[in-house]
């Protein structure tokens, strides 16, 4: 389906917009859109719900949005275990892993055991061993991320990045 020039009479192929021979303008046919089909109240939608169509554009198939997908990332190990070393006490590492409920619990346990307790058997001058809890739990959970036993929430291992 070639387009004929008007003022040269020049045989263009269909996709120019201007002569190849005398460089005029070619005349434009028309594009009709498909009909927007219009469901009646209270049915689905024949088109799809889903589905965006420019009905100004010269494209008439329907173009489905693209999903966007974020990508995997991966923990780093090194963090994990400073973030234990310097921290493990108020969970901070496990919050970072992402088990969100077991570091609240962490820092629970250990605002409780650092600062309630050794306030309470003060005045009586006894040895607190109260102490010693979160500090053994945060040294248990070093060696596991250091060992690469222990993984982030979503399943992934730990790098060492």
């Amino acid at each position: 389906m070639s387009v004929n020039c008007d003022r040269c009479g020049f045989t263009n192929p269909p996709e120019l917009t201007r002569c190849q021979k005398c460089g005029s303008g070619l005349p434009v046919k028309e594009i009709q859109a498909p009909p927007v089909v219009q469901a009646p109240q209270g049915q689905p939608n024949p088109q799809g719900s889903d589905v965006v169509v420019n009905v100004n554009s010269p494209q008439t198939a329907p173009v489905p949005p693209t999903p966007a997908v974020a990508p995997v990332v991966h923990k780093s190990r090194i963090v994990a275990a400073l973030l234990t070393f310097f921290c493990g006490i108020f969970g901070l590492h496990n919050y970072y892993l992402g088990y969100k409920g077991i570091a609240l619990l962490q820092l629970i346990l250990g605002l409780f055991c650092f600062y309630v307790i050794p306030r309470l058997y003060y005045e009586s001058g006894e040895d607190v061993y109260a102490t010693l809890l979160p500090l053994g739990w945060a040294m248990v959970d070093l060696y596991l991320i250091l060992k690469g036993k222990k993984k982030e929430a979503n399943g992934l291992e730990l790098k060492w990045t």
